[in-house]
């Protein structure tokens, strides 16, 4: 069993070790058991349009992140767009699409692409 973090007597009282905040291997093995596990991002009854920038998040996860839902399915999904890094929602909308606003590209709320204006008569490249 571990030595717990927090002693009775405060006057024992210590910090976590800086390799806690300085070794890259202890943030990786963080952010992977952050993507492979449940994230309280807030009660359902708290997103009431299909795309909700979740700006809270944004310090937690070093991205901006939006929850959109697609056919009854929740999704969360990175809130820029994939050409140009655009923010893509700046607030709750019920939009049926996300529409990035520098260059228009288009995406489905579950995050496939749906359009990218410009690119209508390349061949093997998804518009």
């Amino acid at each position: 069993m571990s030595k717990p973090l927090i002693d009775a007597d405060i006057k024992k009282a210590a910090t976590l070790p800086s390799s806690y905040y300085t070794d890259s291997s202890l943030f990786l093995k963080f952010f992977e058991s952050m993507n492979q596990t449940w994230q309280v991002i807030g009660h359902e009854s708290e997103f009431h349009s299909t795309v909700h920038p979740l700006i809270h998040l944004e310090d937690v996860f070093q991205q901006p992140l939006i929850r959109t839902n697609f056919e009854n399915e929740t999704s969360i999904l990175a809130n820029v767009c994939t050409h140009r890094g655009m923010i893509l929602c700046q607030q709750s909308t019920d939009q049926k699409t996300i529409q990035c606003p520098y260059h228009g590209r288009t995406f489905q709320l579950n995050g496939d692409l749906k359009h990218m204006p410009g690119f209508e008569e390349v061949e093997n490249f998804p518009t």
